[in-house]
């Protein structure tokens, strides 16, 4: 895909093997360095994106394919473009995001701006730079699919910054609602372990992200999450005395 920025993190995966689809999912920003107000990449908005491989096909990959989906301006079209899901009512539904005609999705993350976050027992308003993800994503085969992102402060006296989960749908991009059941754990920079109820926390972006996290997040994959097992698919005989 051009045009979208640096991806500094890996690009993970999920196979929908009824479907035919393998689902790419990744972010983009960068966070190499902070010298006193010179800041890496300080404005520019980034996204997060999930996007069906063109190349692959219920049959397989195919020698020859069709050239990658590119960004559209315009919200979930269904014409070679990925769809823009930024707002939530601009998600499509499963029959949508399974056919063929639809190549993937993306989410806008924030732009440098004051924002208002919970530190201690009170709120406060800091100026941050553009939201980035710099942690490897996560798929999960319950169907979701987790991304890191990060807010550094706009402050030339205070480094560091905001820590932020999203978890969507993998075909969709909407919120996971009932799906999210469970704990996840990230170490910051801090060294604080965040210890976060799934159930609970993803309250901001129309239930796709969680409430700010003081501290940098790990650049590797550093988000762990304790969940159900998926099933182990056997059939187990009961014999009744």
């Amino acid at each position: 895909m051009d045009d979208i920025g640096p991806v500094t993190s890996s690009v993970t995966k999920l196979q929908n093997k009824n479907k035919g689809i393998l689902w790419l999912y990744f972010g983009t920003g960068r966070y190499y360095f902070e010298l006193g107000d010179n800041i890496d990449d300080p404005t520019t908005r980034r996204q997060l994106f999930g996007v069906k491989e063109p190349c692959f096909s219920s049959s397989g990959f195919a020698a020859t394919c069709p050239s990658s989906p590119s960004l559209s301006a315009s919200d979930c079209p269904v014409d070679g473009s990925v769809c823009n899901v930024t707002n939530i009512s601009n998600v499509p539904s499963e029959a949508t995001a399974n056919s063929a005609s639809f190549k993937g999705w993306y989410v806008d993350l924030d732009g440098p701006a004051p924002f208002e976050y919970r530190e201690g027992a009170t709120n406060v308003t800091r100026n941050y730079r553009a939201e980035r993800e710099i942690t490897d994503p996560m798929s999960t085969t319950t169907g979701l699919v987790f991304f890191t992102t990060y807010k550094p402060y706009n402050d030339v006296c205070a480094y560091g910054g905001k820590s932020f989960i999203w978890a969507v749908k993998y075909n969709t991009g909407g919120a996971a609602g009932a799906l999210l059941k469970g704990m996840a754990l990230l170490q910051v920079s801090t060294g604080s372990i965040e210890q976060v109820d799934l159930s609970k926390a993803f309250t901001e972006s129309g239930g796709r992200r969680t409430s700010a996290l003081e501290g940098v997040p790990p650049t590797a994959q550093g988000l762990s999450i304790l969940s159900q097992p998926p099933p182990v698919k056997r059939v187990l005989h009961i014999k009744e005395r």
